[in-house]
């Protein structure tokens, strides 16, 4: 027993002290950084940029729903068939549409390789102008990627009402 009772300290000091130097290590070289739960930010690319903008043209703005269908995403052509589409029954508000810009409302926009979230500004040509957000995703590998809009709603006061 007295063997135990004399290295009892130091085997209690080595605990301490590796207690402290681990977590500094592991810190330092980014041992636990190997899961980054947010992807890095992207500029927003171009062709999300013109798919959410020929989206607003057509959806919004009621001109072309069958091409607004094929700009939808799943979720999007899930809120109705496509027969309600083609009769200009769209899940997004109408508006006349005269200007697009993008906008970054309350620092929410973001793009990632293969999502983006972004605020637009539609100025339409006979009234006041409203803020809406527009989510994308981009499907398909390789040569057959291509961004469709996911998610469109309108924000804050001044919301377009329907036809």
């Amino acid at each position: 027993m007295g063997g135990f009772n004399r290295w009892f300290p130091w085997i209690l000091g080595g605990v301490a002290v590796a207690s402290l130097v681990v977590p500094l290590v592991v810190l330092n070289t980014g041992v636990l950084n190997t899961f980054d739960p947010e992807p890095k930010r992207a500029p927003l690319p171009d062709a999300a940029w013109r798919v959410a903008t020929k989206f607003i043209l057509t959806a919004v703005t009621r001109k072309d729903p069958q091409q607004a269908y094929a700009l939808a995403g799943p979720s999007l052509r899930a809120e109705l068939p496509i027969k309600e589409w083609r009769a200009g029954k769209l899940p997004v508000v109408y508006s006349t549409v005269g200007q697009i810009r993008k906008t970054n409302w309350e620092n929410t926009n973001y793009a990632h390789p293969r999502d983006a979230l972004i605020n637009v500004i539609i100025i339409p040509k006979d009234s006041r102008a409203w803020n809406a957000q527009v989510g994308l995703t981009k499907v398909g590998h390789g040569a057959r990627a291509h961004w469709l809009v996911n998610y469109f709603k309108p924000l804050g006061a001044g919301e377009p009402t329907h036809p």
